[in-house]
């Protein structure tokens, strides 16, 4: 008869004591995240939520806007905590836009978090989320009827509705009473259209189209860029219309001076001239127009705002 190993009891030792520090170790937070639909239209806006869950004694930071938003541009954001039988709930929902066609990704970002106890913080990270971006002039969009009438859920007889009035009636003081715990004051950033504009203008300018040879995706961009900040800080409806039907809405209007309207009518005019003409400008002329649309932007943004 064989004698048993008797080496191979300290190894099942060790390998059980590492498994419970390994377990010991496992994060006690978790996370939702993701976008409220799967696909949208360019331009359109889109909410993204994040939800970080753990016990009330780890406290979580989450950033107002994220560091890096890919090609989204974010509008504004909502900031939440509540606490609920001795968990807390940290939120976060961002409305954001892209103009960029395809799939579009939301990068990972990390999260910090320590327990009230630790002046040491620890990071989370969580993964990159995507949305389908379509453009407008997809026409393969399928219709489908509306559903039938769902049936009423309540088809038993007199004691299942009394069960289910005295679970609503439950339900309701339970809500009614945890809604009277205090709870800390969501903060709302909104973004202002000038910081909008300045963000799609860093982006324009680190792509560097120009040296690359696409001139006239540089003049179409930078041209958008303006519209939508007219849009955003006027309520101009600025993407819907010809040059010269925004030009004709924009002489009738109080909000630009006579200065602004002549910066804005040559601007549009030479981004004209690139999109629907065979003229090649040089260097100089798109730094030029970068300059003139940005200086644009600093001379209407609102006096209260920030620089």
């Amino acid at each position: 008869m064989k004698k048993a190993n008797v080496g191979f009891i300290p190894a099942l030792a060790v390998l059980l004591l590492a498994a419970g520090v390994c377990l010991a170790q496992v994060l006690p937070l978790k996370f939702k995240a993701g976008f409220d639909k799967i696909q949208a239209n360019v331009g359109d806006k889109v909410r993204y939520s994040l939800e970080v869950s753990g016990p009330e004694n780890i406290e979580v930071r989450i950033p107002g806007v994220p560091i890096n938003t890919g090609n989204f541009t974010v509008d504004d954001a909502v900031l939440g905590s509540s606490a609920w039988f001795g968990t807390r709930k940290t939120t976060r929902g961002i409305i954001a836009r892209s103009f960029t066609l395809g799939k579009n990704v939301l990068p990972k970002e990390n999260i910090n978090y320590r327990h009230k106890s630790s002046s040491q913080w620890s990071v989370m990270e969580i993964p990159e989320q995507s949305i389908e971006i379509k453009s407008l002039l997809d026409k393969n969009t399928v219709l489908r009827d509306i559903k039938g009438p769902v049936g009423s859920p309540v088809a038993g007889n007199f004691v299942s509705l009394v069960i289910l009035a005295v679970f609503l009636v439950a339900a309701g003081l339970t809500l009614v009473y945890f809604n009277r715990k205090k709870e800390r004051q969501e903060k709302i950033i909104k973004r202002s259209a000038h910081e909008i504009a300045y963000e799609q203008l860093e982006r324009l300018r680190v792509k560097d189209l120009i040296s690359s040879g696409r001139i006239k995706e540089f003049y179409s961009e930078i041209s958008d860029i303006v519209r939508r900040y007219l849009e955003n800080r006027f309520g101009f409806k600025a993407s819907e219309m010809t040059t010269e039907e925004f030009l004709a809405k924009v002489r009738e209007s109080s909000s630009l001076n006579s200065g602004h309207k002549s910066l804005l009518r040559e601007f549009l005019f030479r981004c004209d001239m690139v999109k629907f003409a065979k003229y090649l400008p040089q260097a100089r002329d798109s730094d030029g127009a970068f300059d003139a649309a940005k200086n644009f932007v600093d001379q209407t943004k609102q006096n209260d705002d920030p620089a």
